[in-house]
């Protein structure tokens, strides 16, 4: 609102200025002899000048030019644009210095308007959600208001009755209501028979937000019930018109417990409506839940039973006393279906099953034929619940307690092997979700290893629940589920590392070793599913060590091709990175081999060395009995390939002696430790092919033919 009132203030200086320019010619001043003095002005003043009642502060520089004021002069209530422009005119002001003095005051306008929308766009949302909140809060005001004025005509009733001791006119008027005043409903119905049983005022409720919808009133008849609306507030000449009337054989009663939220409340329920109202004290309420609760039990009885009941009763009064006395004490299962609807319509499972429970154990205590309905209609509830419980354990991101909650009310009801199947199978949509919530990000091995936490620690939390809600013949179906799931999530995993051709061999032996570490936490637990993960991703393991293994040896076999089998010379850093290259393939004393600049070991050599350390370190995470065999042939072929092409370019140089020698001493021994540390024990083709290899190289310096090999 400020910026606004700058932005009006800014539109009528715009246009007091273009007048004034247009009243004076160029070059003219308003007082020559002023305008003289202005050279020895100093460098910026401020001159004060009132004008009527406004007061206007002008700034000008040592040229004589008028700066603007501030934004809090412009929106002031009792800033004069008038006044203001001719107080300009008056402060020795060419027509030039007012153009400028005008461009300014656009400009200034415009930056006023551009931030004034900037504002504006900023807090769009803001505004719109604090306008929502004033109007949520005026509603509450406004309805807080209405029940303050409620409580003060309840308090005003209650002072008058303390003052006086009864209730003035109640009698008059529930003497003056009957069921004939009703509009709309006809003396003739059918169900209008016999005399009025209870009637009072009640409150009829929204059975989803539990606000308050209208005022009734309700009359029980000995079989049917008349609920009727008022459609006037004057108490002295009410007005009802009729809501519905039903028999009561189509009613169910439920008693809904009382809270201070809640208040006195009980339900009506026929077939798939449901209607809820308040009675104004408790007493009431527990009137009218008896009252058609007693007459809907009445009206059940046939005339013939009742009169057999009597007969029986005169014969044996003893067991009839018994008969009725048990009967008495178990009134409630006849509206225990009732009660057990109104905890499912409310989510209340916990106490439904436990009235579940209870009914059924005292049908099978009484054992009565006369309870056969009720057994009927109980079965049919607990069907209902049953099902209810297994859609809630199929919801997708149900809290882990509600889960509980659910599983163990299943199982009361004599379902272990439903709830143990849906138990489950909430976690396996569980671990889903929390599948596609991760996203590859960069970094494969990252990736793997967010994947493996989250996924091993829901199956170590599913196996410490699992024990405690379910008995231990039950244990062998969460094996089974265990496994399922750890195949599942090999195939996300092969999906990610190992469909990929572009994925080195040293990505996927990382990769692997998270994912096996990961499970090997698991035995904590009692859990061990390592072997299901070697069984699984074995097959593409061992594809996947094929291919490097070909790519090592083409790697080297390129370079036995482009072999000179002379000294390497080395310049510059050359040397040092050769030493650190064999520290880190680990050679222990890698100047050995440099003499001076010179380097006794063929390029081949070096190369040979460094890509057989890689793929060793890569094969000792990727090690295992199904990936054994796989390994051991690509090493074997690779050192009989460099052995054999050593011995085809023999020309007794010592130079040949001293690589050989290298890699018998260094190569090969280091491929033994490594794959002996994850073997357990020396490796048997290994020592095969050392004692291979060194008969062929004794063949090789003997002169003998070696074109064999």
């Amino acid at each position: 609102r400020e910026r606004q009132r700058q932005r009006d203030q800014f539109r009528k200086i715009k246009a007091v200025l273009s007048s004034f320019q247009r009243s004076k010619t160029p070059g003219q001043t308003c007082t020559p002899a002023e305008a003289a003095h202005g050279a020895t002005w100093p460098r910026k003043s401020e001159f004060v000048k009132k004008t009527g009642s406004c007061t206007v502060v002008l700034t000008m520089d040592r040229h004589g030019t008028v700066v603007l004021g501030s934004a809090t002069e412009f929106g002031s209530v009792r800033f004069n644009p008038t006044q203001y422009v001719q107080s300009l005119a008056t402060e020795h002001t060419t027509l030039p210095q007012l153009q400028g003095h005008r461009d300014r005051v656009l400009a200034f306008e415009q930056r006023n308007s551009k931030a004034l929308k900037a504002n504006v766009y900023k807090n769009y949302t803001q505004y719109i959600e604090t306008s929502k909140e004033i109007s949520k809060l005026e509603a509450e005001m406004f309805e807080l208001s209405s029940l303050m004025t409620e409580q003060a005509a309840v308090f005003r009733g209650l002072g008058d009755m303390l003052a006086t001791g009864s209730v003035p006119g109640l009698e008059e008027l529930r003497q003056h209501i009957s069921v004939k005043n009703v509009r709309g409903l006809s003396q003739s119905h059918p169900l209008l028979t016999g005399d009025c049983v209870h009637h009072s005022r009640l409150n009829q409720l929204d059975s989803d937000t539990l606000i308050t919808r209208c005022q009734v009133h309700a009359f029980l008849l000995p079989g049917s019930i008349v609920v009727a609306r008022y459609t006037s507030d004057n108490m002295d000449t009410p007005q009802l018109q009729l809501e519905f009337i039903f028999a009561l054989v189509d009613l169910r009663v439920s008693d809904v417990p009382e809270s201070p939220v809640s208040g006195h409340m009980f339900g009506v329920r026929r077939n798939n409506d449901y209607w809820l109202f308040s009675a104004p004290s408790a007493a009431d309420k527990m009137t009218w839940v008896s009252s058609l609760r007693r007459a809907r039990r009445a009206s059940d009885t046939e005339p013939e039973e009742l009169a057999t009941l009597e007969e029986e009763g005169e014969d044996d009064s003893t067991t009839a006393r018994g008969t009725r006395q048990a009967e008495g004490d178990s009134r409630w299962l006849q509206n225990a279906p009732e009660d057990i609807d109104v905890c499912l319509a409310q989510r209340a499972f916990e106490d439904a099953v436990d009235l579940a429970s209870r009914a059924r154990t005292e049908l099978e205590f009484l054992k009565s034929p006369r309870l056969k309905k009720v057994q009927e209609a109980l079965e049919t509830i607990v069907a209902r619940l049953r099902a209810a419980l297994v859609r809630e354990l199929e919801r997708p991101g149900l809290r882990p307690m509600a889960v509980r909650r659910a599983t163990q009310q299943l199982q009361r009801l004599g379902e272990p092997e439903l709830a143990c199947t849906k138990y489950l199978q909430n976690w396996s949509k569980t671990i889903q979700l929390e599948f596609r919530k991760l996203k590859m990000e960069g970094a494969t091995e990252l990736y793997v290893k967010k994947l493996s936490r989250s996924f091993f620690d829901m199956i170590r939390a599913t196996a410490t629940e699992f024990r405690l809600l379910f008995d231990a013949p039950t244990q062998s179906a969460y094996l089974v589920w265990a496994e399922a799931e750890v195949e599942v999530f090999c195939q996300t995993f092969a999906r990610q590392v190992l469909q990929s051709s572009t994925t080195p061999i040293a990505t996927t032996a990382e990769c692997m070793h998270t994912v096996v570490t990961y499970a090997r936490g698991l035995t904590d637990a009692g859990l061990d599913l390592e072997f299901v993960l070697w069984k699984v991703l074995s097959p593409r393991l061992n594809e996947e060590l094929d291919l490097a293994g070909k790519t090592w040896m083409g790697h080297v076999a390129l370079h036995l091709l482009d072999e000179t089998w002379q000294r390497q010379k080395f310049g510059g850093l050359m040397a040092r990175q050769f030493t650190e290259q064999m520290k880190r393939c680990g050679v222990q004393q890698p100047d050995d081999y440099l003499e001076q600049r010179e380097c006794v070991l063929f390029e081949a050599t070096v190369v040979f060395c460094s890509t057989s350390f890689d793929f060793l370190a890569s094969c000792s995470r990727l090690y295992h009995p199904t990936t054994r065999e796989c390994i051991l042939s690509h090493v074997c072929k690779l050192f009989s390939v460099f052995m054999t092409k050593l011995c085809q370019a023999f020309n007794e140089s010592s130079l040949f002696q001293t690589n050989v020698t290298f890699v018998w001493d260094v190569i090969l021994d280091n491929a033994r430790r490594v794959l002996q540390k994850v073997h357990g024990c020396p490796v048997p083709q290994l020592e095969d092919l050392a004692v291979s290899l060194q008969r062929m190289w004794e063949d090789a310096s003997s002169d003998s033919d070696v074109s064999h090999f």
